[in-house]
């Protein structure tokens, strides 16, 4: 089995980012890169592809990274599946057929316990620095300090089980700017990757589908019609969480309103 482990490394003073070390039987990968916590938190018990490595200003390919890493959850491990430079990146000064000949897949196989808890010490190593450091906001620029506060590896009852875990969320936020998106926790989800209920996957389905976000006196009809049904997501999905925690549905207003503006819809909790 191989190890893995996370350390803050060093402090950006100029972006307020603090960069963390990812390293894998005791060598750092993506160096040039820094480590999205939010992905690597939901690798504990999510299966598919996740951007672990990413640019302080939240696009992959600056840093050199144009693939995610394909996580698997098996009963006894967890593993890692990806091509050595798309992935962890340092091709930028090869040439194409040096790059084809260092680019070859590679697999990590992890003992899911011993990530987990590998995991959760770097997210708790992350929120003890930015909490000594003046100034520092997070490991990413996007990021606030509530988001780090609220990341965890344990989301759900049960690893990697989509259809029978139940989520643990402290919080889960449905946003809705040019299409619909799901966080819980601080931590982005599809649909796919969450045990709601039919009528509720249903329901995000008339969301994703509408768009009906309001450009025109005309389309006013159209957007209390969407606030309708967020509040009819919220409501549902609160009953079917394993625990009370808050429930927002978040719209992101139109040109009708006030751009890059956003606004608490519902709040249940």
């Amino acid at each position: 089995m191989n190890r893995i482990e996370i350390k803050p490394s060093n402090i950006d003073y100029n972006m307020g980012v603090l960069h963390s070390e990812l390293l894998v039987d005791g060598v750092r990968l993506a160096p040039q890169a820094l480590v999205d916590l939010r992905y690597l938190a939901k690798s504990v018990q999510t299966s598919g592809n996740h951007d672990i490595f990413t640019c302080s200003c939240g696009c992959a390919s600056c840093a050199g990274i144009h693939e995610p890493i394909f996580v698997q959850h098996l009963p006894d491990a967890i593993e890692w599946h990806f091509n050595t430079i798309d992935c962890f990146g340092g091709g930028e000064e090869l040439d194409d057929a040096e790059y084809e000949r260092l680019n070859r897949p590679g697999e990590f196989r992890f003992d899911p316990a011993e990530y987990q808890t590998a995991v959760e010490e770097g997210l708790q190593s992350t929120r003890t620095t930015i909490a000594e450091v003046r100034d520092m906001q997070s490991p990413r620029v996007d990021y606030s300090r509530k988001d780090i506060a609220l990341l965890t590896t344990r989301m759900f009852s049960d690893r990697d089980h989509v259809k029978s875990r139940r989520c643990l969320a402290r919080e889960f936020v449905v946003r809705a700017s040019d299409g619909m998106f799901i966080t819980t926790d601080g931590i982005p989800f599809s649909i796919s990757e969450l045990s709601l209920p039919p009528e509720l996957t249903r329901l995000y389905g008339e969301f994703e589908s509408a768009k009906c976000f309001p450009r025109s006196k005309q389309d006013v009809a159209k957007y209390e019609l969407f606030l309708d049904k967020g509040r009819i997501f919220g409501m549902a999905l609160h009953q079917h969480l394993d625990r009370p925690c808050a429930v927002k549905i978040w719209y992101r207003y139109g040109r009708v309103v006030k751009p890059e503006v956003w606004s608490v819809i519902e709040e249940i909790g």
